[in-house]
């Protein structure tokens, strides 16, 4: 899968959101708490998978940390207690640690570890789970520390259907309604896991907005999301469709930005981000 160089410089000003990371974390529990395990497994695997995959493409940055250093976040991680593990990372940020070290060695060579153990079975099932959540928990807290792409204030974006889903009239009006409006839309339907991460990622688009008009869905929902946020932290996503009114706690528990049932709320609601964004653009 193509990966887009990732935007590490930091952000004059910006600091860690704490507010985002205990409710990434919330929501990483209340999964863990409603789903099936082979749920949860699928969405632990996709953490792993993705940052192994950003490890991959990273060379140096790879060979510039040791094999104890990604071992003593490890056995931080599994300890179970993601607040700890959250300062251990704030130390090696105040320490002088890079962000793009940090994201893409010591995070995700800590994944990947996990990874490893668990396939040898040297970890529980839920120590990875638990272990993963905390990562994703972090890298969500990480996320303003991160440049802000250029691109941010157009009115751009991704509209696409979940993978595999064969209703797809909602999404399709939606585009269309949003063009008369004076957007661009980027349309993707009918496409597997993998290809619509390809095709999100490809496109440079930072405003996703993922459709669906079933309420079955929440697996390979929060499993787009997670995967998106991992590959883009600085993306905006918006969950839409039937969904949202089948689903009132979509919202909680997806991860998503925002959420709309109807087409003229989703234009309210992305019209007044644009513009919001714009003016932070505008002020940086």
């Amino acid at each position: 899968m193509q990966v887009n160089t990732m935007r590490v410089k930091s952000r004059e000003g910006a600091a860690f959101n704490e507010s985002d990371f205990q409710l990434i974390r919330k929501k990483m529990n209340t999964l863990e708490q409603t789903l099936p395990s082979n749920a949860i497994e699928k969405l632990a695997k996709e953490i792993v998978a993705r940052l192994a995959e950003r490890r991959g493409t990273e060379a140096s940055i790879r060979e510039a940390l040791s094999a104890d250093q990604i071992n003593e976040l490890v056995d931080v991680l599994l300890r179970q207690d993601a607040d700890e593990a959250k300062t251990y990372i704030q130390h090696k940020l105040s320490d002088g640690l890079p962000l793009d070290r940090l994201y893409c060695g010591l995070l995700a060579g800590a994944a990947e570890e996990l990874g490893r153990r668990w396939d040898d079975d040297r970890i529980s099932f839920l120590e990875v789970s638990m272990a993963t959540g905390a990562i994703y928990a972090i890298m969500r807290g990480l996320a303003p520390l991160f440049e802000v792409s250029e691109k941010r204030a157009s009115r751009e974006a991704v509209f696409a259907s979940l993978p595999d889903q064969q209703h797809t009239l909602g999404v399709i009006m939606a585009a269309d309604m949003f063009r008369k409006s004076g957007w661009t839309i980027d349309l993707k339907v009918g496409l597997s896991h993998s290809a619509l991460l390809n095709a999100c990622m490809s496109t440079g688009h930072v405003v996703i907005g993922v459709s669906s008009c079933n309420s079955d869905v929440l697996v390979s929902l929060t499993r787009i999301i997670i995967a998106l946020r991992l590959a883009r932290p600085d993306i905006y996503i918006m969950v839409a469709g039937g969904i949202v009114d089948l689903k009132p706690d979509i919202l909680e528990v997806s991860g998503a930005d925002s959420a709309a049932g109807e087409i003229d709320e989703a234009l309210s609601i992305l019209n007044a981000e644009v513009d919001r964004l714009d003016g932070v653009t505008s002020a940086d």
